[in-house]
């Protein structure tokens, strides 16, 4: 027994065909390539009007910077002379590095608005795969801005 294949040649449903993508996107449209350096500029004029050069204690910093400390002189991972297990040490790890560049604080402040700035930065192209550029500029430009942050 033999069997008679024939070819037939469907139509895709109209919303699988591919528009070009001028019909999809106006031209006037936010895109990445203008959000986000936007959203960085915003980031780093938001926290560079935050920035002094002087130490200021809130939440954990005390423990932090005492742990960074102790690194950069060689004393180990401790806190109060006591050895430290429950933080994180890649925070205390990279100011120990910079504690041993410079003696200064502003070096430490700056090297924590760097990092924010990155995280959102990352933030941002996560939102992205999600939402249009102009709404992911406002979920980051309005988590940045949150007092826990």
């Amino acid at each position: 027994m033999t069997a008679n294949f024939r070819s037939v040649e469907l139509t895709p449903p109209p919303a699988m065909l591919a528009e070009p993508a001028r019909a999809r996107a106006p031209a006037s449209e936010w895109t990445d390539a203008k959000v986000f350096p936007l959203v960085i500029v915003a980031l780093v004029l938001t926290y560079g009007l935050l920035q002094n050069p002087y130490w200021v204690p809130s939440g954990d910093s005390e423990v932090y910077i005492s742990i960074a400390r102790n690194l950069a002189r060689g004393d180990g991972y401790r806190f109060n002379g006591q050895p430290v297990a429950m933080v994180p040490p890649g925070w205390p790890v990279l100011m120990a590095v910079v504690m041993k560049i410079t003696p200064y604080f502003l070096p430490l402040k700056l090297l924590a608005m760097a990092c924010m700035i990155g995280f959102f930065a990352i933030g941002y192209w996560i939102a992205r795969r999600f939402v249009s550029p102009t709404k992911a500029a406002a979920v980051i430009l309005l988590t940045s801005i949150l007092s826990v942050v």
